[in-house]
């Protein structure tokens, strides 16, 4: 019951975030903070979770759990720097408010870090459950975003300024701050499209992460149709585009480029390529010129006319995302130890609206730099630890998000908007239950063979004598051979599996999961999302029944056996 509780909520929560504008406007005063109450419920049910894993685990277990964790440590390290800052600043409300939009989105992350956590150890199939959090709240996301989508173009293409004027005040309002509807954010002859959020930034960055789970997630997210998950994708990138937002359409364009990359990839020729900091940067750069030269090549070539282009297809950039990156910078030098927390974005202009009802304030217009101006170089290095951590501990499909969402960041202070904050963070916190899947290689043979040892000796010992020097050899084999993965949660190694294509089907070897993490889902989710061959074959001891009854639940059938193997095939995945 609590469960299903929690992922209705979470649900809720993800499809009200695209339309906070609308609630913000139509709804009374205190409806802005419906957020924070969303996820106070959330945070009482977590609480009643740990309190029931205080009562059954000991102390060292739930430090082993909890506390010693990286990402838990470093985000607890920079809201409590954040909390100090506030103790130490004379005008407490502007603090306060200024923590709220620096804090909230770290607050979530953590939230959905231990949502899943205590779900994942305390139930039977708590992997799955955990998993369940994170798709409802991104399913809920995505329908959010996608019928703010309708909402916004029904309001630019359809008359729905005039309807909404009917229901708007000309005084100034946080959804279009000092504007009135019928403006709507319009810039020379552009008018930008915000759906139903307080923007057309915020409402451009919800859509991205809803492009980015329509691109990358299927089986389980609600959307399982590739037909209802292509036209949502075209939806949102048309959304995008609408909205103006320059910084918007990069990150739909890299989401593109990588979904375009993993499913090229298997046709390539193999080669070897790592990464670096420096390969990173340049191809960034790459990208943003090409960007820029490709707007304004369509511009001439095939518009003919730039003005044209502005007022129809996208605005041409200014220069705000250089010189306010600078300003922002040079408060930081001022105050490098604590930064001036409220001197810039909503805070700021709080102040600035109450006492002086000028409805302006400083942006730095990007997120390192606006915690290096209000929290000092000490935040931002916590920051930057805390990011680094989650990067680490994050399943491919997350390092696509962050990435993604890197260039964003430094182009926009992205986390002022609450929204957005609260639905990045919260997918990463959720989504750190979603196991690492990477190729074993000779270096991970301690690893492969550990988890081997663990998972499998006693069954084999049943049939033949366990020959430590003669295990490790056959492991090193099969790391020759290559096909082996490993799968990680949090950095440990928690399950392995061997893949050897054949002819007509492919063959799994070695499917290990560590004694710990049986029984929770991580076996049925490898199983179902991760080994996604259509026709599996593979053998079980038969002294290993409890092996033979997980492949006959997941749709297996028994083919043949020997004296000491039964031999199961599947031909096509749940």
């Amino acid at each position: 019951m609590l469960h299903r509780f929690k992922t209705l909520v979470l649900f809720i929560l993800g499809f009200a975030l695209p339309w906070h504008g609308a609630i913000t406007v139509f709804g009374p005063d205190l409806a802005r903070f419906w957020k924070e109450a969303l996820l106070g419920v959330l945070l009482i049910t977590t609480i009643l979770s740990l309190c029931y894993d205080i009562k059954t685990l000991s102390a060292a277990k739930l430090r082993e759990r909890f506390l010693n964790r990286p990402v838990l440590l470093w985000g607890i390290l920079f809201l409590s720097w954040g909390l100090v800052l506030v103790l130490l600043n004379q005008d407490l409300h502007t603090a306060l408010v200024a923590y709220r939009y620096l804090g909230l989105g770290v607050f979530a992350l953590l939230l959905g870090l231990l949502m899943w956590k205590t779900t994942f150890q305390s139930v039977k199939n708590g992997h799955h459950f955990g998993l369940d959090f994170f798709h409802k709240f991104c399913t809920g996301l995505t329908f959010g975003v996608f019928t703010g989508t309708i909402f916004g173009l029904w309001a630019k293409f359809a008359g729905g300024h005039a309807v909404l004027a009917l229901w708007y005040s000309n005084t100034i309002s946080s959804w279009v701050p000092g504007q009135t509807i019928p403006l709507y954010h319009q810039v020379g002859d552009f008018i930008r499209v915000q759906g139903a959020s307080s923007g057309p930034v915020e409402y451009s960055h919800l859509a991205v992460l809803g492009l980015w789970y329509v691109l990358f997630f299927k089986s389980v997210s609600g959307l399982q149709r590739t037909e209802m998950r292509t036209f949502i994708g075209l939806f949102l990138i048309t959304g995008i585009w609408q909205s103006g937002s320059r910084a918007a359409l990069l990150g739909a364009f890299i989401l593109l480029v990588a979904k375009l990359y993993f499913v090229t990839k298997p046709k390539w020729p193999s080669f070897n390529f790592k990464w670096t900091v420096d390969k990173a940067a340049a191809a960034l750069l790459v990208v943003i010129v090409l960007t820029g030269m490709a707007k304004f090549t369509l511009s001439k070539a095939v518009l003919g006319d730039i003005e044209l282009l502005n007022k129809n297809v996208v605005r041409i950039s200014d220069i705000d995302h250089l010189t306010r990156p600078i300003e922002a910078f040079k408060v930081a030098l001022e105050n490098p130890v604590t930064g001036v927390l409220g001197a810039f974005g909503p805070a700021a202009r709080a102040k600035n609206l109450k006492e002086n009802n000028i409805d302006y304030a400083p942006i730095a217009e990007s997120v390192p730099f606006d915690i290096a101006a209000q929290m000092g170089f000490v935040g931002l290095l916590l920051w930057l630890g805390f990011i680094g951590f989650v990067f680490l501990q994050s399943a491919t499909w997350l390092r696509v998000l962050i990435v993604c969402f890197t260039p964003l960041m430094l182009l926009a202070t992205i986390f002022d908007m609450t929204p957005v904050s609260i639905s990045f963070y919260l997918i990463l916190g959720l989504g750190l239950g979603l196991p690492r899947v990477q190729e074993a290689t000779l270096k991970d043979h301690p690893s492969v063979f550990n988890l081997k040892r663990l998972a499998f000796k006693r069954y084999t010992q049943q049939v033949w004598p366990w020959v430590e020097v003669d295990q490790k050899n056959y492991v090193a084999q099969e790391l020759a051979g290559g096909g082996i993965y490993l799968v990680q949660l949090e950095g440990a190694v928690v399950a392995t599996f061997c893949l050897v294509p054949k002819a007509d089907y492919t063959m799994v070897y070695s499917f290990y999961v560590h004694p710990e993490k049986q029984s929770l889902g991580l076996g049925a989710y490898l199983l179902n999302e991760v080994i996604t061959d259509a026709a599996l074959h593979l053998q079980v001891l038969k002294v290993n029944s409890g092996a033979k009854a997980f492949y006959l639940s997941h749709g297996f059938k028994t083919t043949g056996e020997d004296k000491n193997h039964w031999y199961l095939q599947r031909l096509t995945s749940e």
